[in-house]
């Protein structure tokens, strides 16, 4: 328990110093550039996530899964499997170029540099994948407060010289995320693999293995589905306006939930090796999420209203309603994960989809009626359902002890 105590506390310290520098960019953007850019930034967002999550393949939860019942380390077959998801997810970016243009879509420039930014997060997130796998953590929490730096450093910068406008902003910490990712894959694996090998690997163990990563692809890409739509649906039913709004209740939201996504990190190869204690688990995510439910929910509109202009005050209802699906989530993270490490990951590709289709309905039928709200409601309620999805199947497959 100690053991799993400080290493979710390294995890979480990195990952909130990382959150409160993205969340400095995110405030430079909201009252630097106005809330039509950050809505327009988290709309282009949300699109390319949809194209990264194709890209992708579930194989960064693999890695980890993976790696962490072999002694070498980086296994090269895993690695290569990782190298595989970088192609994929770089021409899935330029498919999303295309149908974004096919769309008749202004900014495709900035759509470019976003695409760019994304990348390097995801090369990122591979690295940090072989690192959990094998309880190296402080490696992780080096690169994010580096990048948390970089994030810092530059909004410092753009907010005292906003004159070089967005673009440039966006550009300056897409530069700077590549440089750092590239140099983290070369940390892992001094760039020792070859093409020819890597090939042959891909071949013999990615096709081979694709039956056991297709479901964790599916759930995450149905979970990407459902947390992105409301964006979307947002951005084509009420105005990008709205979206901009939206984004700044959903980012304190994100920011709220680091612990226990963080916990889960810590807690995905432990449950690869057999853990036991799920009543337990489950008790620590419900305590967590009530914790932070209560703090967010008590502070959120001071949080608002200093880091934000006048006009967000209206985010402030948002964040409220969002905040009661914190208790939810962060027990949902958990039985996730536990479904992922027992190989039962078509579980959570049942709930996902039941999730994504009952959000899809509700905010196509009230977000025209009330907006914003229904799209937090819609949120919260979707939880809720996918909450007592999973735990019927943990009550139907496991004996919790």
């Amino acid at each position: 328990m100690q053991e799993l105590l400080k290493n979710s506390f390294v995890l979480s310290l990195s990952e909130i110093l990382l959150k409160l520098a993205k969340l400095m960019a995110f405030v430079v953007i909201a009252n630097v550039y106005s809330v039509e850019y950050l809505g327009l930034f988290n709309y282009i967002v949300s699109f390319l996530i949809i194209f990264f999550i194709v890209g992708e393949l579930g194989i960064n939860t693999y890695v980890t899964v993976e790696q962490s019942k072999l002694k070498i380390f980086p296994d090269t077959s895993i690695l290569a499997i990782g190298i595989f998801k970088i192609i994929s997810v770089s021409l899935m970016f330029c498919l999303a170029f295309l149908v974004y243009t096919a769309m008749g879509k202004d900014d495709k420039l900035i759509l470019v540099i976003v695409s760019l930014l994304i990348l390097s997060d995801s090369i990122l997130t591979l690295v940090y994948s072989f690192y959990r796998a094998v309880d190296r953590f402080k490696y992780e929490f080096y690169f994010k407060t580096i990048q948390a730096f970089v994030y810092g450093f530059i909004s410092f910068v753009m907010y005292y010289y906003s004159e070089l406008g967005f673009t440039y902003f966006i550009a300056f910490l897409a530069t700077l995320n590549i440089i750092l990712a590239l140099f983290s894959l070369y940390k892992l694996t001094n760039f020792n693999l070859y093409i020819k090998n890597s090939f042959v690997y891909i071949k013999e163990n990615f096709i081979g293995h694709f039956e056991h990563i297709l479901p964790i692809f599916l759930a995450m890409a149905f979970t990407t589905l459902y947390f992105r739509v409301d964006i979307l649906m947002l951005e084509s039913m009420v105005g990008i306006q709205s979206v901009g709004y939206y984004s700044v209740a959903y980012k304190l939201v994100e920011g709220a939930m680091v612990l226990p996504l963080m916990l889960s990190v810590v807690l995905l190869p432990k449950l690869s090796n057999n853990r036991k204690n799920i009543n337990l688990d489950i008790f620590i995510h419900f305590v967590i999420g009530l914790i932070i439910f209560i703090l967010f929910y008590f502070t959120v509109s001071y949080v608002i209203d200093i880091l934000f202009v006048d006009n967000y005050i209206v985010s402030v209802d948002i964040a409220k309603v969002l905040a009661y699906s914190i208790v939810i989530m962060s027990i949902n993270t958990y039985m996730f994960t536990y479904f992922i490490a027992t190989k039962n990951s078509y579980v959570n590709v049942k709930v996902t989809f039941i999730m994504l289709i009952l959000n899809l309905v509700l905010n196509y039928i009230y977000i025209p009626l009330y907006g914003m709200e229904a799209a937090a409601m819609t949120t919260v309620a979707t939880e809720l359902v996918g909450m007592f999805g999973l735990i019927y199947y943990m009550r139907k497959y496991y004996a919790c002890s």
